[in-house]
């Protein structure tokens, strides 16, 4: 009997230890000095807030009950595995309560506690929250995406900072680095759709409980798309440049009306934070598992070995990491790739087929539909399976990432930007914007600008013009978001 008893305590005591030792949500509250949040310089000099634990009250309550079910529990389950991956001892995953609008993910605070402080550096959501937020779903949905860029940090360390000045979302197209960070953060927002228990998210999932004129305010566009256009594969498709007399890369970044007959090229694709989400949402949320992610966080830690660079082709990187690391999976992951992207990182001769297809189809023509649509799901199993065996073959389709600036400053990718895009850096390429942008769709994009010049025939002063771009988007270089 009393070695029963002790069995029975030590292992009491066992499972105890591991769930203390487990990630939890650890709730912060800015530390006042006055009418200002207070702040100290950290260890490199620069200015980090000095933070206290929030374990009282309400609101407190109410998000460790969030803790313990839905998208919330189970983000924090992904970065305790993501925390042991890189080897560091647990911490909690830190919110910090704050009262700025929006939500973002920062790294380094002072903690203070019994009246010390004591310098933590991770990675840490600072959040505007409260009882309505938590309430109406905002918070599980939010906190779940913020927490996406805190696991990228933990195990994609080296994530270069991009070139685009584009204020991203998910309809806009920026460059490789901020598509991946961001697409990668965007899939937990459908995720949760999946995984939550609160009433009035799974009301509005379903369409429901919405205002009269609130979904046409910009950033409800965006939510919404950031749900329906990542489960139906929107992205994808290039989009119409809305109506206006000014402003058109305001208007193109913005822009919701996809032309369904009309493919973005690889490049665009790659670029595209909602091409990158729909490519991590079906690769996870059909089984959505703390395994298959940990399967998933081991290639991004290999690709995080790798020296990668602004225009590094990031996701296919990844895919050949995924292969390498966890074959099955990896490969899953690239049939999917091909799938959603209808190759378009590959070759042309598909995308081509595609949208012949999609012209048929979107005037209802059945007859013509009907007889190109074996031909295509021919052509993309024949790729999918060359590509399955030389992995390699998913950058063949792209360019180079040639930055062009002007004084506004507007910076756009010679590869990924539209006619309106390119005419707005100069009123001089106003002429010739739709020939650059029609010969690269034909055959592929530009190598460098005197394959441009070569290919077009642009007359002189244009070519010297776009040197001096060019020279002006180096001097600008990368563009820290966070």
């Amino acid at each position: 009997m009393e070695r029963s008893l002790v069995i029975t305590a030590l292992l009491a005591l066992l499972t105890w230890s591991c769930a203390a030792r487990a990630a939890q949500l650890g709730v912060l509250a800015p530390v006042q000095q006055g009418a200002e949040a207070a702040s100290k310089p950290g260890p490199g000099g620069a200015l980090r807030p000095i933070l206290r634990p929030a374990s009282n009250g309400p609101l407190y309550r109410a998000l460790m009950a969030e803790s313990r079910r839905g998208t919330v529990a189970f983000v924090l389950k992904l970065d305790e595995q993501a925390q042991r991956l890189s080897g560091q001892a647990l911490q909690p995953t830190w919110l910090l309560l704050t009262e700025e609008e929006g939500g973002f993910a920062q790294r380094g605070f002072w903690l203070r506690q019994s009246g010390h402080d004591r310098y933590i550096d991770q990675p840490y959501v600072a959040l505007l929250t409260d009882a309505a937020s938590v309430t109406d779903g905002s918070f599980e949905e939010v906190f779940s995406h913020e927490t996406g860029h805190v696991l990228l940090r933990r195990l994609l360390p080296n994530l270069p900072a991009g070139m685009s000045r584009v204020r991203h979302g998910s309809l806009t197209v920026t460059d490789d680095p901020t598509a991946l960070d961001e697409g990668f953060a965007i899939h937990f927002q459908a995720l949760s759709r999946l995984l939550t228990a609160n009433p009035a998210l799974r009301a509005h999932d379903a369409g429901l409980g919405d205002k009269a004129f609130t979904p046409l305010w910009q950033s409800n566009v965006d939510g919404t798309f950031r749900i329906d256009g990542v489960r139906r594969n929107w992205f994808i498709h290039r989009q119409l440049l809305p109506p206006g007399n000014d402003d058109a890369p305001g208007r193109r970044a913005n822009s919701s009306a996809f032309d369904v007959a009309a493919l973005k090229n690889g490049d665009q694709m790659m670029a595209s934070e909602g091409v990158v989400a729909t490519l991590f949402y079906r690769a996870l949320a059909r089984r959505p598992s703390v395994d298959r992610y940990v399967s998933l966080f081991r290639a991004l830690q290999r690709l995080s070995r790798q020296e990668l660079k602004p225009d590094s082709p990031l996701l296919p990187l990844l895919v050949q990491s995924w292969i390498v690391t966890d074959p099955s999976r990896g490969n899953e992951f690239l049939r999917l790739f091909i799938e959603i992207t209808y190759g378009a990182t590959i070759e042309t001769a598909l995308p081509h087929s595609t949208v012949a297809l999609a012209q048929a189809g979107r005037v209802g023509n059945q007859e013509v539909f009907v007889e190109q649509l074996k031909p295509a799901r021919e052509q993309l199993a024949a790729l999918t399976e060359r590509t399955a065996r030389q992995p390699g073959l998913l950058t063949a389709a792209l360019g180079p990432a040639i930055w062009l600036a002007s004084s506004a400053p507007l910076i756009v990718n010679l590869n990924t930007a539209e006619a309106d895009e390119l005419a707005a850096l100069d009123h001089s390429f106003a002429c010739c914007a739709e020939k650059i942008v029609a010969e690269r769709d034909a055959h592929g994009p530009f190598q460098s600008l005197d394959d441009l010049v070569q290919r077009t025939g642009l007359a002189v002063p244009l070519p010297k013009m776009l040197s001096d771009l060019a020279a002006a988007a180096i001097a600008l270089g990368t563009y820290p978001r966070l």
